[in-house]
């Protein structure tokens, strides 16, 4: 008798130093956004998880609580927002309800990449890095490229700049970043791919570089149709795009000095001619519109002025004297 006795202090403390132990030790990463229940997870699973990012103080409470009513059976499989400190019933209430966490995030006509990537970012729907990553990885979304014809037209060795379609989007938090290009890629799809390529006879990813400059430097619909018309031309003839927002998109530094032309990049439209590299930007519908029903004119030069107003000139010459006129001041 005395032995079971024994026994049972020894397992009291033991139980009691468990659940010391657990609630002094740190949680073994960053509290997350969103946590995760996949389908199939049991109790123990969850609550190692729980654990790990810091949402409880112990596994062996918060089990013990998930036995009342059999509420452990109840967990549903999904992502759900979790404030740390919550009580284990608080928890437990939140993991029973439905778990999927809807994000709203906006991509801005114009949008790099990178701004994509910190737009997810800021919506809570993943990480930029882990965006990035896959967005520049080709050997990843280049195994999408049976659903979506236009990915046919980028070369090799290229990254998904200019596919990552403006607009404002709902998502689950925490979802893989591969579901939100595949969204976006259905919204270029449908909004894009069935218009007509129009006069030039380009192939999609010439009109999307073409559109993407035009995006970086011209605001009005006016002014895109005829800056789209004279670099059409000039690439036509030859001549040297000479569009500033290209040595933008490969300068790294904060403040790139545009003045910086003889830059060694395939970007640099003013020491290589033709279309650069690849898009610059994430161009809208609109853009992509008026880059293929283009404006033809007499114009060959452009310049912004300081209130936002595209100057067009017909000879290089006019060009120097709107330049004194409207930005050498």
């Amino acid at each position: 008798m005395k032995w079971k006795i024994l026994l049972s202090i020894i397992l009291s403390v033991v139980i009691l130093g468990l659940i010391f132990f657990e609630v002094i030790s740190k949680p073994s990463s960053e509290d997350r956004a969103v946590f995760v229940v996949n389908r199939g997870d049991n109790i123990l699973k969850v609550s190692s998880g729980l654990k790990a990012d810091g949402y409880i103080q112990s596994k062996i409470l918060f089990i013990l609580s998930s036995f009342k009513e059999e509420r452990f059976k109840k967990i549903k499989a999904g992502r759900y927002e979790l404030t740390p400190g919550a009580s284990n019933e608080e928890v437990l209430e939140v993991l029973m309800k439905s778990g999927n966490i809807s994000a709203e995030f906006t991509v801005t006509p114009g949008y790099s990449i990178k701004e994509v990537g910190r737009a997810l970012e800021r919506a809570g729907v993943c990480k930029a890095k882990e965006f990035m990553e896959i967005a520049n990885d080709e050997e990843r979304w280049r195994l999408l490229q049976d659903s979506y014809d236009f990915l046919k037209d980028i070369p090799l060795g290229s990254n998904l700049e200019g596919y990552l379609f403006p607009d404002t989007y709902v998502i689950d938090k925490g979802v893989d970043p591969i579901k939100v290009i595949e969204m976006m890629f259905d919204n270029f799809k449908n909004k894009v791919s069935d218009i007509d390529m129009g006069k030039k006879g380009k192939n999609m990813h010439e009109i999307v570089i073409m559109a993407s400059m035009v995006e970086k430097e011209v605001a009005s619909l006016e002014d895109k149709r005829m800056v789209a018309g004279l670099l059409w031309k000039r690439l036509d003839s030859g001549y040297p795009l000479e569009v500033d927002s290209t040595l933008l998109y490969y300068l790294a530094s904060e403040h790139p000095d545009v003045n910086d032309k003889n830059v060694d990049s395939a970007y640099n439209t003013y020491r290589y001619r033709g279309l650069p590299k690849g898009p610059i930007s994430n161009p809208s519908l609109e853009t992509i519109e008026t880059t293929i029903n283009f404006q033809e004119s007499d114009y060959w030069f452009y310049l912004s002025s300081s209130d936002g107003r595209t100057i067009f000139s017909k000879t290089y010459g006019d060009h120097l004297i709107n330049k004194a006129k409207y930005l050498d001041k």
